[in-house]
């Protein structure tokens, strides 16, 4: 199963439930992280993993506590210089890439061990997901 299909698994349902529809990202704000991205050296295959994630939702509103920053916003690289991606976050629960890793972490921990450390996007909302639902 490819990671767009297992983040679809995953979010598909959490939209329904919570009464929302999933709105993927246009073309040009998909593009406009990409070159932002690629301007301050992530990795085409991080890269290529959060797109994935925005051709299916750019973002979530804060739905029961999840929030996932949309394509076009900012903050996904507020932490740059210390390079990492501030993805998402779910109360005291920080989601982002660090040190070549997809990690669930608190804001002071990049992660809460190796086992919240993961080498794709998809495994790292699975687990998220399994924590917090």
């Amino acid at each position: 199963m490819s990671g767009q299909d297992r983040l679809k698994k995953l979010l598909i349902p959490f939209f329904k439930e919570n009464g929302m529809e999933m709105i993927p990202a246009d073309k040009y704000a998909i593009d406009a992280f990409k070159e932002c991205a690629t301007d301050r050296g992530v990795p085409s295959d991080v890269i290529g993993q959060i797109v994935e994630l925005y051709e299916l939702t750019d973002g979530v509103p804060c739905i029961d506590g999840f929030d996932l920053h949309s394509c076009g916003d900012e903050i996904i690289f507020e932490f740059w210089n210390d390079k990492e991606l501030w993805i998402a976050q779910n109360s005291m629960d920080m989601l982002r890439w660090a040190n070549g890793k997809f990690c669930l972490g608190h804001a002071g921990d990049l992660s809460y061990g190796e086992e919240y450390e993961f080498d794709s996007l998809a495994e790292l909302l699975e687990a998220a997901f399994s924590d917090w639902y």
